[in-house]
């Protein structure tokens, strides 16, 4: 329904070719969605493959981006400016986004293999979560360490409630939350970073806070075609029609919910926001049970990953 929906926008947008260019080929996703479960159910290791490829990753990832911040450049000598890392992804400064937007589904595959682990890979989970984060913090990235701080404050209360974990790796959590919530304070880089133009931000002066600008070109996108939208990518064509402000234009509103509102219009607006109300009421629903089975601490992670992917209170890509 979303897919013809957002078909249907393209059609009727201003600039059918170009808006076509992300619409058209969107029943990718759904193809991509219907294949995870059959593999899965091809090939019953496929979980744990998956779980071990994601840790050795997640453990390269981190190792090297921990690496460039004291050695001023990484393994291949990708470097970012001072405060922000690069890691393994050169010049494009996203490795603080790609590990706390993935970070809860190396979580689940934790969960999923669990009765099969050893303590070494044990140990070794908890070795690469913690460094993980670390990276997280050190990539100078806001919303990487925001999104961080909420996916770790859910499983601290998970493994407070879950019985399955021992006191000892529930304590152990809440110190890894404790560590990671300071350490940006005794970071000098990090903290100019994080923290640097954060009154510009939060402000409420549209010449200032440039995001806030890109979110009232949005609206005005919005209130001029409230049903359908513009048409999906059409927001860096015809953002200088409706912008009040110099900094108001971009090639996207920098919030996904703006970017619908704007481009697919409330039809297009309410799929994402129900979706996000669904998510958060099933979190509240698992967190609620007595007793917190280990299935539940999966579908917990997975949930917890669509949370703060879609989480509306943030700039987004």
């Amino acid at each position: 329904i979303f897919y013809f929906l957002i078909l249907t926008s393209s059609l009727l947008s201003s600039d059918i070719l170009h808006s076509l260019e992300s619409s058209l080929f969107y029943f990718r996703f759904g193809i991509f969605a219907l294949a995870i479960p059959l593999i899965i159910q091809t090939n019953s290791k496929i979980l744990n493959y998956l779980f071990i490829f994601s840790l050795l990753t997640f453990f390269i990832v981190s190792f090297d981006g921990i690496y460039e911040y004291i050695n001023g450049s990484n393994i291949f000598h990708n470097k970012a400016f001072p405060g922000r890392i690069a890691g393994l992804f050169g010049d494009e400064w996203v490795i603080g986004s790609f590990l706390s937007r993935i970070l809860p589904i190396v979580f689940f595959l934790y969960f999923i293999n669990l009765k099969n682990l050893n303590n070494l890979f044990n140990f070794f989970f908890i070795i690469t979560v913690i460094i993980s984060f670390v990276t997280i913090i050190l990539s100078g990235e806001r919303a990487a360490y925001l999104y961080g701080l909420i996916s770790l404050l859910f499983f601290i209360i998970l493994f407070i409630k879950n019985q399955i974990f021992k006191s000892r790796f529930k304590a152990l959590f809440i110190f890894i939350f404790i560590f990671i919530a300071l350490l940006p304070f005794v970071l000098n880089k990090t903290t100019d970073r994080l923290f640097s133009n954060m009154n510009n931000h939060i402000s409420l002066d549209l010449n200032t806070n440039y995001y806030l600008a890109y979110y009232n070109s949005a609206y005005g996108m919005f209130l001029d075609k409230p049903v359908l939208g513009h048409g999906p990518k059409s927001f860096r064509i015809i953002c200088d029609n409706y912008k009040n402000y110099y900094n108001g234009c971009n090639t996207h509103p920098h919030n996904t919910y703006f970017q619908l509102l704007s481009e697919a219009g409330f039809l297009g607006f309410i799929f994402i926001f129900f979706f996000f109300i669904y998510i958060s009421f099933s979190i509240i629903k698992i967190l609620f049970k007595k007793n917190i089975t280990n299935y539940d601490s999966c579908k917990y992670s997975l949930l917890i990953s669509m949370f703060i992917n879609t989480f509306p209170l943030v700039p987004t890509g």
